[in-house]
């Protein structure tokens, strides 16, 4: 990625990067007032846009005809419409929807923004007995999972955030040498369920909290794989993780702190069966650190998980494999939102 250069001739370039976050927050907040979804398929005038979605109209003028110069509305006569960009990722019940990723960072990662200079000085990710890190972490999974309601927009959000596709990881190996595989926090088995069908032979499984289980039962019998799919319900703090020939850690070690990674890549050199794999996949970052949007999304995990996770660097994830046993480890670009996958075999 070539850095962005700014001119000493024009200072509004300054006040335009501020602008960004506005930009943001107005598209975050017209997914949230299910704008686009009331106009799918055709237009609105201003005054019903208001009535239909109970807002004040004096600030909603200047909201949607933001959203036209933002390149998410289009306006003919006195109607406003979705652009075809917004018809196809923003109306709810399209294939392509982002509404649940977006939604998943309006409620997790955008806020912890505002905290950001505490957090760079240390004083804003925890105070006092407050949980940090690891810690809290572990406690904001539990508190999820308590809620049927919060577990429930979670996962949404958690399959459409998780931007590689399952086909993709599903067609990453070459499953035929393979009897087993074990997707490790993989929550209801979004992934797990496209391996079972791309490797009709294979045995699946996803280690995750118990409270998931119904959640995983109900999309396995959904997707047709109920009987090749396995749910494995513990903590990978306090329990060993099921033996499996392949083993797969994906979008998972960034929610950790180095430590908690090195401990979960050991964990699965254990668990891994003489001869088979360890997968795992994260919008890791190459040693020079030039991607913009992969340091954003690291210091949104940060302040996240309150100063615990953050993305690494593809040559962590590698010292990670080797330390832990592993042997021929390699990566590769993954997908097209920035992963890299890493794998690493272990010595039959």
């Amino acid at each position: 990625m070539t850095p962005q250069r700014l001119s000493t001739d024009d200072p509004q370039q300054i006040l335009d990067l501020a602008n960004r976050f506005a930009e943001a927050q107005a598209l975050l907040a017209a997914v949230e007032l299910g704008l686009f979804t009331a106009l799918r398929g055709g237009g609105a005038t201003a005054d019903e846009l208001c009535r239909r979605l109970e807002l004040d109209p004096q600030p909603a003028a200047d909201f949607l005809h933001l959203l036209i110069a933002l390149g998410l509305l289009d306006k003919d006569g006195e109607k406003f419409r979705n652009s075809e960009a917004a018809e196809r990722f923003l109306v709810e019940g399209e294939p392509g929807y982002l509404g649940s990723s977006l939604g998943y960072y309006s409620r997790l990662m955008y806020p912890s923004w505002g905290t950001v200079a505490g957090a760079l000085r240390g004083t804003a990710v925890g105070s006092g007995d407050a949980p940090r890190g690891d810690h809290w972490t572990s406690g904001f999974y539990a508190s999820v999972v308590g809620d049927r309601g919060t577990l429930e927009d979670f996962l949404d959000g958690l399959d459409s955030y998780n931007s590689v596709p399952g086909q993709l990881l599903a067609e990453a190996v070459d499953w035929s040498g393979y009897g087993s595989a074990l997707d490790v926090g993989g929550a209801r088995g979004h992934h797990a369920s496209h391996i079972a069908q791309v490797a009709p032979h294979l045995s699946v499984g996803v280690f995750d909290l118990p409270q998931l289980r119904p959640h995983f039962e109900e999309l396995m019998a959904k997707r047709g794989v109920s009987e090749r799919t396995r749910f494995h319900g513990g903590d990978f703090f306090t329990d060993a993780l099921p033996a499996a020939d392949v083993v797969i850690f994906g979008d998972v070690l960034h929610n950790w702190s180095p430590d908690v990674r090195r401990m979960l890549v050991r964990k699965a050199a254990q668990a891994v069966n003489p001869g088979g794999l360890l997968l795992v996949f994260d919008r890791m970052m190459d040693d020079g650190r030039s991607d913009k949007a992969k340091l954003i999304a690291s210091l949104s995990m940060f302040l996240a998980t309150r100063g615990g996770g953050s993305e690494y660097l593809e040559s962590e994830c590698r010292g990670y494999l080797t330390e832990a046993g592993f042997e021929g480890v390699t990566a590769r670009p993954f997908g097209t939102a920035g992963h890299v996958l890493v794998t690493g075999g272990k010595p039959r």
